[in-house]
């Protein structure tokens, strides 16, 4: 009988070291499964704020570019499509004329800002020659000049517009147009540089043009809205 009862209650332990055994498996299962979702979970989030970031700068590169799209690229590849003579040739004032009111401003020789409508507006007119502006200087004659285009628009700029402080329309009125003192406006305007376009001769001609400047602008634009 003892011996009996001796083996019951080795059965039994071995019963329980069992059941031991199985319970701390079951433990360090769930501890794994605990420590798998936090790994998925930390993972996740790295990708959820990474997509977020890439998401962000992208649309400020979009912004940027859609940015600088009437500023600076569209202003300098007209420019780079008109094709100027890059050597000044000379112009003379024709004729100045102010326009009060939007219809009689449908355009201008300068305007500070590209996209408000205009009440008030310079046009000015030129003749210009081919001959180029430092020639003129060094054979300068009393008789006049013959010109090759009469009546041509002259621009500040080829979209005639632009903003401060780089664009100035009162100092543009002031250099080009007629001057305002009645005693200066007996005096014959003097001949100045000008730049005329080689694909547009008859369209209008320009104050000032630099291509190294211009291409210089362009590719900064374009490189600071597609670095990211």
């Amino acid at each position: 009988m003892e011996e009996e009862e001796t083996k019951l209650h080795n059965s039994d332990k071995d019963e329980d070291s069992e059941d031991d055994e199985e319970g701390e498996e079951e433990k360090q299962g769930k501890i794994q499964e605990d420590v798998e979702p936090e790994e998925e979970t930390t993972a996740q989030k790295a990708k959820f704020y990474v997509s977020l970031c890439s998401g962000v700068t992208a649309c400020l590169s979009a912004f940027a570019f859609l940015f600088l799209i009437p500023f600076i690229i569209e202003p300098a590849i007209k420019t780079i499509m008109a094709d100027y003579e890059s050597e000044p040739v000379t112009c003379n004032l024709s004729r100045h004329d102010v326009g009060l009111g939007i219809s009689n401003c449908n355009w201008a020789s300068c305007r500070e800002g590209c996209t408000a409508q205009m009440i008030k507006c310079h046009q000015i007119t030129v003749h210009y020659s081919r001959m180029f502006f430092k020639e003129y200087n060094k054979s300068h004659s009393p008789g006049p000049i013959p010109w090759d285009h009469e009546d041509i628009k002259f621009l500040i700029n080829t979209e005639g517009c632009g903003y401060p402080p780089g664009t100035n329309c009162t100092n543009f009125v002031k250099q080009y147009g007629l001057p305002e003192s009645p005693s200066s406006k007996d005096l014959p305007p003097k001949p100045f540089p000008c730049y005329y376009s080689k694909v547009f001769p008859t369209l209008h001609v320009v104050s000032k043009y630099n291509w190294d400047l211009n291409m210089r602008y362009l590719i900064l634009a374009l490189i600071g809205s597609f670095r990211f």
